[in-house]
This record gives C-alpha cells, structure tokens and sequence, in this order.
C-alpha cells in the first residue's frame, strides 16, 4: 500500500509528511522542497512530488502559478533539493 499526502503542506509539517507518506501532491515552494528533502536524507529517502498548479489564480487556493511550474521544477533540479522525485 502507498499513501499520498493531499492538501497544503507547511514547511514545518515536512518531517511529518516524509516519514507518513509515498508521495506528496503539493509541492508549492522551492523552500518546501528544500525541507521535505532535508528531511528524506535523514531517513535516507527520496521524497516523490507533484507540483500543485494554481490554474485557476484563486488567492484562497495554493499551488505556483502556471508560469511559475518549471522554473519551479528546475530549482529543484539544480539545486541540493534534486532528491525530490518531481512525478
């Protein structure tokens, strides 16, 4: 069985998040990725993401804007943070 985190996840629940789940939906920030992978190296991890897309520029909703997604998907890449598993 896999378990998928769905819905906002703040920065300081990262730790949570990696140790409970397979796969987080809502990956939002750089500095999200940052601690959800600071936080799979110590369990020796790679920590599968999805990029949550505002498509819809709702401001009660989360999610990088449309133009926002790769440049988003490429800090990741470049930096320490390339243990997140962009799906």
């Amino acid at each position: 069985m896999k378990w998928h985190f769905i819905g906002h996840l703040q920065t300081n629940k990262a730790k949570y998040a990696v140790r409970m789940f397979d796969l987080v939906h809502t990956l939002d920030s750089f500095r999200l990725a940052l601690e959800l992978d600071r936080c799979a190296r110590r369990l020796n991890k790679v920590q599968a993401v999805l990029i949550q897309v505002n498509v819809a520029g709702e401001e009660t909703k989360s999610g990088v804007p449309p133009e926002r997604a790769l440049p988003l998907v490429k800090e990741v890449r470049r930096s320490n943070a390339s243990r997140c598993r962009a799906s």
